[in-house]
């Protein structure tokens, strides 16, 4: 159900908060009713995973892929996610359900 992943979207971010001045992303619930994925694109100091994010509890289930700022496919990716928050906007294909700033 969208609201019990978006709560628990939310609960993940509670944990990292102390990471809030270091990074900035957009973190949303996207899809249909009975297949949503929690996705988002973060920019954060360094080139390497903070242990932020390392240490945090849920960080095995999260997959991350280092994005080229050269490459026209990444930078479109990262401009839907950054623009397209409001419910029902397209992001990657999958309609979005919910998404906030995470800064």
């Amino acid at each position: 159900m969208g609201y019990l992943t978006a709560n628990l979207k939310n609960g993940y971010l509670r944990n990292i908060d102390h990471f809030r001045k270091y990074c900035f992303s957009v973190l949303g619930v996207y899809g249909v009713e009975g297949d949503y994925n929690i996705d988002g694109v973060w920019i954060w100091r360094g080139t390497e995973i903070p242990n932020e994010w390392k240490e945090h509890q849920s960080y095995d289930y999260f997959e991350f892929t280092k994005l080229d700022h050269g490459n026209a496919d990444h930078r479109k990716m990262a401009e839907e996610y950054w623009t397209c928050l409001n419910e029902g906007d397209m992001v990657d294909g999958h309609p979005v359900y919910e998404a906030k700033w995470f800064k």
